[in-house]
């Protein structure tokens, strides 16, 4: 049973197992070889009468990241996206009610690893300023996407318009160096991509080869701001790092493909 985009499903008899991505360990990617590589799923819940799915897609404007699948004989209650925006305008509480379950009870393991690598990017490090509930919502807004082994994911002078970060595979960064291509560093499983800048929509210096399969969870540059724009003392303190940097964006290149962090130095 396949679930639409931006609708809310309630089980009204019956019940519906949810199925999500399984997230390899690193050692495990890494004993693995090409042929052998591939995505597993498994079952993260079991919903029962009055329960709900598919809030994630309809509150946070993203793709489904785990499927349903009826255990039984099944009926479910169907509210469209129309709908929806009706009841919650005239129920805001509903809403927020419904957002604060999805921090609550959606810690599963690529939650937790997605939580665990934004982190480690050096605006989202503080946790006083960028707290956990804001990178769980963010965590909501990737998407999973495979690459096949030689695919491009991006390319020199194409501009940064999403986040990656690396699920399963190995990625070649190269740069263009008198006229030839040069490899300038691998990055597998945890690492990040375009972090600084997705945050301009910069044209990069840099191409991403996949050097075998590679699975990504990918962050567009609207919904990362639509998320953090609700947050106060992180939106002022990102914008006042932006301000600073503005001029300089094209350069905010090499470093970051190596561990997230910049040379420049902000004054808070």
């Amino acid at each position: 049973m396949g679930q639409a985009n931006k609708t809310l499903f309630y089980v009204i008899a019956g019940n519906v197992n949810i199925t999500a991505w399984h997230l390899m360990k690193k050692e495990e990617i890494l004993e693995l070889n090409d042929d052998k590589m591939h995505s597993t799923n498994k079952k993260i819940r079991e919903l029962h009468l009055g329960q709900y799915f598919g809030e994630i897609s309809y509150l946070y404007d993203t793709t489904t990241t785990a499927a349903a699948h009826a255990g039984n004989y099944t009926t479910l209650g169907l509210l469209e996206q129309a709908k929806a925006d009706e009841l919650f305008s005239s129920f805001p509480d509903y809403r927020e009610l419904i957002e604060s379950n999805t921090i609550e009870n959606y810690i599963d393991d690529q939650m937790l690893f997605l939580v665990s690598v934004m982190r480690r990017i050096e605006y989202l490090e503080d946790e006083e300023i960028a707290s956990t509930e804001m990178l769980t919502k963010l965590a909501h807004c990737f998407k999973q996407e495979t690459f096949e082994k030689g695919q491009q994911l991006f390319e020199v002078n194409t501009k940064a318009t999403k986040m990656y970060i690396i699920a399963e595979g190995f990625i070649e960064i190269a740069t263009i160096m008198d006229g030839s291509e040069m490899q300038i560093d691998y990055l597998t499983y945890a690492s990040s991509m375009n972090a600084w800048m997705m945050l301009f929509q910069s044209n990069l210096n840099v191409s991403a080869h996949c050097k075998s399969k590679v699975v990504c969870y990918t962050l567009p540059q609207h919904l990362f701001f639509k998320i953090v724009s609700k947050y106060n003392d992180f939106n002022c303190y990102l914008m006042q790092k932006l301000a600073v940097i503005q001029e300089g964006a094209e350069n905010l290149i090499t470093l970051d493909y190596v561990s997230g962090k910049t040379f420049l130095q902000f004054n808070t």
